[in-house]
Parts: structure tokens; sequence; C-alpha cells
């Protein structure tokens, strides 16, 4: 029984650092598209596009804060969390959304 969830527990830790590659991954192809889109496209105005885009960026923002919430009650089911573990997060994802919405006022 013991090592059906040792097991259990690997097979659970390997898919979230899968994961987790995959969106460092996803962040560094997306940094390299933005590197090309500044260096050889110096004419295109990204602040712009972002501007008339920010309702998809807002709701791309919430779905991967839904992936996060998804993410930490799959752990909490397995081992509980400290308050503290979930302020933190909370504080990062407030803080992050204030930047956001001073960045938009501007």
């Amino acid at each position: 029984m013991e090592q059906v969830k040792s097991t259990l527990k690997a097979k659970w830790l390997k898919n979230i650092l899968r994961f987790v590659g995959i969106l460092i991954l996803v962040v560094l192809i997306t940094l390299f598209f933005g590197y090309v889109a500044i260096t050889f496209f110096p004419n295109i105005n990204i602040q712009q596009w972002f501007q008339h885009t920010k309702l998809f960026w807002l709701g791309v923002r919430c779905m991967l804060y839904a992936i996060i919430s998804g993410l930490v009650c799959g752990i909490y089911r397995h081992q509980a969390i400290s308050g503290k573990t979930i302020g933190f997060l909370v504080l990062g994802i407030v803080c992050c959304e204030i930047l956001n919405i001073l960045y938009i006022i501007n």
C-alpha cells in the first residue's frame, strides 16, 4: 500500500514538473517572439495593439489564475498548505492586477 502511494506521488510530481517546464518553455518562446517583433518590426506600435486587445488579455490572465487556483486546490487535497502560503499567492495576484490596472490607466 505504501509503495502505491509513493508511486502515485511520484507520478503527480512528475506531471507538475512537466507542466512547469512547458510553462517556462512557452514564456521563453513568447519572449523570443517579442524580441524578434521589436527588433525587426520597429514601426509596429505594440502598446497600441495591447490597448486594443486589453479585454482579451484580461481573459487570458483570468484563465491563468483559474489554472493556478486549480493547482493549489489539487496540492491542498494531497497536502495541507499553510494560510501564509495562500495569502502570499493571493497578494502576488492582487499586486500583478494592480500593476496592470495602473498600466491601463496611464
